[in-house]
């Protein structure tokens, strides 16, 4: 089990976006709550259609420690929605959102603290701040070594490699962080610094958070990671159709961040465990198994597309 008062990150893996970064000791969260994902949304809501509200824009703003802007943090936005994005070069990222709700934020910036919002408006554009790590105030009885681990993230079934895997290595006591990195579009990743001997990692899907209902069933061969894992591509849909995606997992759905059809009426799951689905959009919804078949690495569900219907 993670303890989670040692790690909290939430993270989001666009498909433009390429990571070549690591990352090192997670600092305490403030609190547990604040990284608990939303309910689902109403799914009754989303099959009703016509009660679905309209998009708004969440406009922020992230800096550093010295006041520059914070390219490339990680943002997540627990509520109103389930909706996460990297930003810019001047720091700056546009979060979408449906529910009239106070929105909090979860956001992660390499050598900084997790960061955490209070609850603000929406509709209000802010700007954020993040804060160094300080390190920890730990005393050792012999030399610190720190030492670094590559691992390479491939699938089981075809060895492609896995962008935006979440590695998570335990930590041998109480007393120690848990270290976490993401791999590449090569499908590697590095853990720096480490000062334990510890090498029990754990893979889970890209872009959720490092819970069991995402962790990805793996095996490791020295620095060979072989995950198993499948994709989910829904089709038929119209331009910015809802989606709502969740996963069956130990007697609860758990949410997928919400995603918009693109242009082509198409959206696309990467990277997720075997188990049960649930995809809805518009007056559909589509339950499923995941792989239908040993073979199969890929599923698509096709919605009926209502486009030109009064």
């Amino acid at each position: 089990m993670i303890k989670w008062k040692r790690i909290a990150l939430i993270l989001a893996i666009p498909g433009t976006i390429v990571l070549n970064i690591s990352l090192g000791q997670l600092d305490h969260p403030q609190t547990i709550e604040a990284f608990s994902p939303p309910p689902p949304p109403d799914v009754a809501s989303i099959l009703n259609g016509a009660s679905i509200p309209s998009q708004q824009q969440m406009s922020l703003r992230f800096v550093n420690a010295e006041g520059l802007p914070a390219q490339n943090a990680l943002v997540l936005a627990s509520k109103p929605d389930l909706v996460s994005a990297y930003t810019d070069e001047n720091g700056e990222v546009t979060l979408p959102f449906w529910r009239e709700q106070e929105a909090k934020l979860i956001a992660w910036l390499p050598g900084h603290k997790v960061f955490s919002s209070d609850p603000f408006p929406p509709t209000q554009s802010r700007v954020f701040q993040f804060t160094p790590l300080k390190s920890a105030n730990i005393e050792f009885a012999t030399p610190l070594n720190e030492r670094q681990l590559q691992i390479m993230c491939v699938r089981s079934k075809d060895q492609s490699p896995i962008n935006g895997a979440i590695l998570l290595l335990t930590a041998e006591t109480p007393q120690s962080p848990d270290w976490l990195a993401i791999s590449n579009e090569n499908g590697n990743a590095s853990f720096s610094g480490l000062s334990q001997k510890s090498e029990d990692i754990r893979v889970f899907t890209p872009g959720m958070p490092p819970l069991a209902a995402w962790e990805l069933t793996s095996t490791r061969e020295g620095s060979l990671m072989q995950v198993d894992c499948y994709d989910i591509k829904l089709t038929g849909l119209n331009h910015n159709d809802l989606i709502s995606g969740e996963r069956f997992f130990a007697d609860t759905w758990h949410p997928l961040p919400l995603r918009l059809a693109n242009q082509a009426g198409e959206s696309e799951y990467l990277f997720l465990p075997t188990g049960k689905y649930r995809f809805t959009s518009n007056a559909e919804q589509f339950v499923l198994q995941v792989p239908a078949s040993a073979l199969e690495l890929s599923q698509t569900i096709e919605f009926a597309s209502t486009a030109g219907d009064e």
